[in-house]
């Protein structure tokens, strides 16, 4: 059994880190970026939209300029992914002449909740297995094919600890 302690934030990340915030993003969005139609950046910009979302209404209303600073892409990016997420039912946005338009996030929330209703692929919480899938694989990989793919992975990957370590040095005693 895991105490609050042992999860916390700053636990994992480091104090210094968690002082600039962060975000609840739910794995079902991310695990299922392909299912929902979801390209890299609009997942990217809807993460971005997420991180305004302080308030349990839904509505966040940052300007594309703040949202071109937080990611440095430009503003006809930034504008053509949000109104693809809007055609793609993730927000709906109210125009208001003369000041920020305003993003409301409950969409994400009922795309999501309608989703999980189909998505069988991932475990509600860790430790728990899967749904039963309605559709099986065609055809699973042998346990040789996977021993081979997953040394393949290893062979070209560095593990993120050394990559820290190298740049900053010890992170923490």
């Amino acid at each position: 059994m895991h105490t609050k302690k042992e999860e916390a934030f700053s636990d994992k990340w480091t104090p210094e880190i968690e002082q600039y915030g962060f975000t609840q993003i739910p794995n079902l969005l991310i695990a299922c970026q392909g299912h929902l139609n979801l390209k890299d950046g609009e997942l990217i910009t809807l993460i971005e939209l997420l991180t305004f979302w302080f308030k349990h209404d839904g509505r966040v209303y940052p300007s594309i300029g703040r949202l071109t600073r937080f990611s440095s892409k430009g503003y006809s990016t930034i504008q053509r992914r949000l109104k693809v997420l809007e055609e793609k039912g993730f927000v709906k946005r109210s125009r208001t002449l003369g000041s920020s338009s305003t993003y409301n996030l409950v969409p994400c929330v009922v795309k999501l909740y309608n989703h999980q209703k189909v998505c069988h692929n991932l475990p509600h919480k860790r430790g728990t297995t899967s749904l039963p899938m309605r559709h099986q694989p065609k055809s699973l990989p042998t346990n040789k094919e996977y021993e081979a793919k997953r040394e393949n992975i290893k062979k070209r990957t560095t593990p993120v600890s050394s990559i820290l370590s190298d740049r900053y040095g010890r992170l923490h005693d």
